[in-house]
């Protein structure tokens, strides 16, 4: 991948947690403040820290097929971000590994 691949990537990641907080914020307002749901904090942080360990061991496919359920369970909010960020990445690494035996293949003939 890329480095300008990997500029995208986060500079796409960060508009959208831009518009997500900035879209949360006026609704916020407008309910009655609440207490935080530990349990539910805690399960996506365990989850969150599942799919960083798949994927900081290299295992992509794993993150892949293990991110689409946690996000549906989840939704996609600024705090289930990362769980998006290491799916996009991984799909990312998974795109280049496809593509790089067949570049490479052209030039030794």
């Amino acid at each position: 991948m890329t480095s300008c691949g990997t500029v995208r990537t986060l500079s796409l990641a960060l508009v959208v947690a831009a518009l997500a907080g900035s879209l949360g914020v006026p609704s916020a307002w407008a309910q009655a403040p609440a207490g935080p749901d530990t349990s539910a904090s805690e399960t996506l942080r365990a989850d969150t820290q599942r799919i960083a360990r798949l994927f900081y061991a290299g295992q992509h496919e794993a993150v892949v097929r293990a991110a689409g359920p946690l996000l549906a369970r989840h939704g996609v909010t600024p705090t289930s971000l990362p769980i998006a960020l290491f799916e996009a990445e991984s799909q990312l690494q998974l795109d280049d590994v496809t593509r790089r035996p067949a570049a490479t293949s052209g030039r030794f003939r």
